[in-house]
């Protein structure tokens, strides 16, 4: 594990811009003061910028509890602090703004490190968090959260929330009974393509067997190419929900499968149950769109519904271009974040020492909280 280093008083804990990869996401980073350094009347901030930006900030705005305490305008980026003393613990916001825009955020704790323990080893956890009904929750924060090291407390150093890149199959149901429907696939297809990233993995199938492999390219002729999907024929969904999750299990995780149709089955070989068991064996998501404009052929919601439910995901219904991008941005903010702990690893007893993540929410439970660690000898470098 190697070490992490602190810069200024504080971590940064969180920055978040959906566009950029998890290495290129902006962030704000705060130079001075040095760590340990009291924070008081005369005290210089400085701050720096990293990571792509989608828009050039004017600004860069400190605050604490709702006050503002400095502004740092480029190319210095830097203010002197004019105030009472700021203890321990007080927590800081900075907020890189372009007008009233927001570009970037980062939320720090001021601590006691001295420059020569600057130098420490910290531990990352990325615990998910599901509610009563299996599904995914991402809108928690630090306080939410408590670790034990063995069975001491571990009190966090860094809390963030990433947004990083996924693997996403889309399933277009273009028979016959969907023609009614061809412009809510197309808006689909589009909404998908536009807003992917460039480290995401996807791909987007038909039902027909001509269109089972539309690896739609991004931008221009993805776009067209969604346009020019023509329903008929018989619907044999499962099966080309099959096909799509051979491609997305060869996937880096998180990985999802998006339905959009009927829910209608005619002639499909492979069942919905076998499925939804193979899905969830490979850790796959399987989120439905039931789509719902023909009152003469109303979708089978019971079978998307089902589908979603088994694979710990959300069925949606859409009428209308705006349901089939609410659905996508639900799915969206389900699969993207990822949350990121850091405690400081205990260094007293060497050996193996085992980390556990819990929520403060009882109706909440975490998955993947776990984690063990090991405490070298001293003398000996670790592997």
């Amino acid at each position: 594990m190697n070490g992490f280093r602190i810069f200024g008083a504080i971590a940064v804990v969180l920055a978040l811009l959906p566009e950029s990869s998890a290495a290129e996401r902006a962030r704000i980073v705060m130079v001075e003061p040095l760590p340990g350094q009291p924070v008081a009347s005369g005290t210089r901030f400085v701050f720096q910028l990293h990571g792509r930006l989608d828009a050039a900030p004017d600004r860069i705005e400190l605050r604490s509890a709702g006050k503002r305490l400095g502004t740092a305008h480029p190319p210095s980026w830097s203010f002197v602090y004019e105030g009472d003393a700021l203890p321990k613990g007080t927590i800081l916001e900075a907020r890189a703004l372009e007008g009233r825009r927001l570009v970037a955020l980062t939320r720090s704790v001021l601590t006691d490190v001295r420059r020569d323990e600057a130098e420490v080893r910290l531990i990352e956890l990325n615990p998910e968090v599901r509610d009563a009904r299996d599904l995914p929750v991402t809108s928690l924060r630090a306080r939410h959260f408590v670790v034990h090291d063995e069975s001491e407390p571990s009190p966090l150093v860094d809390f963030a929330i990433e947004r990083r890149a996924i693997s996403l199959a889309v399933l277009l149901d273009v028979s016959e009974s969907m023609r009614r429907a061809e412009h809510l696939v197309a808006a689909a297809a589009q909404h998908a393509i536009v807003n992917s990233r460039e480290d995401d993995r996807l791909r987007v199938f038909g039902t027909r067997h001509e269109a089972f492999v539309l690896a739609l390219a991004r931008a221009r002729d993805g776009q067209d190419a969604a346009h020019a999907l023509e329903p008929g024929g018989s619907t044999a969904l499962i099966d080309a929900a099959d096909h799509a999750l051979g491609w997305l299990a060869k996937q880096p995780p998180p990985r999802a499968l998006w339905i959009l149709s009927d829910g209608h089955d005619s002639s499909s070989l492979h069942s919905a149950t076998a499925l939804a068991e193979a899905a969830r064996d490979a850790e796959l998501a399987v989120y439905t769109t039931a789509i719902g404009i023909d009152p003469e052929r109303p979708p089978d919601r019971g079978a998307l519904r089902a589908l979603a439910r088994r694979t710990r995901a959300r069925f949606s219904v859409a009428r209308s271009a705006m349901g089939v991008i609410a659905a996508y941005e639900s799915m969206e903010d389900d699969l993207r974040p990822r949350y990121v702990l850091r405690v400081r690893a205990r260094a007293e007893v060497p050996g193996t020492r085992r980390l556990a993540v819990e929520t403060t929410r009882r109706t909440l439970r975490v998955t993947d909280g776990e984690r063990e660690y090991s405490v070298p000898v001293p003398g000996r470098t670790e592997e």
